[in-house]
C-alpha cells in the first residue's frame, strides 16, 4: 500500500485521535494535464469549482478527463 503522505505526517495528522477514516483508493489513473482554456473550449461557462465540482456522465469535463486518461481502461 501508498500512501500519499509520509509515515511521520500519517501520525502527525492522527495523533491524540482516539479513531480515524482514511479512503482508500483502489484503482488511480494519472491523466495529463488539462490546462483551464482548454475546459472552458469544451465547456464554455466553466468556473472552476470552490471545493469539488460532480462530474456527471456525458459531461465535456468528463469528456475531456477521460481522453487524457494515461491508460483509458472502461
Amino acid at each position: 500500500m501508498a500512501l500519499g503522505v509520509s509515515r511521520d505526517e500519517f501520525e502527525c495528522y492522527f495523533a491524540d485521535t482516539e479513531s480515524a477514516c482514511a479512503i482508500l483508493f483502489s484503482r488511480v489513473q494519472e491523466i495529463r494535464p488539462v490546462s483551464l482554456s482548454e475546459i472552458r473550449a469544451e465547456s464554455k461557462h466553466f468556473q472552476p469549482p470552490q471545493f469539488f465540482k460532480r462530474l456527471h456522465e456525458g459531461s465535456p469535463e468528463l469528456r475531456l478527463f477521460r481522453s487524457r486518461l494515461a491508460h483509458v481502461h472502461r
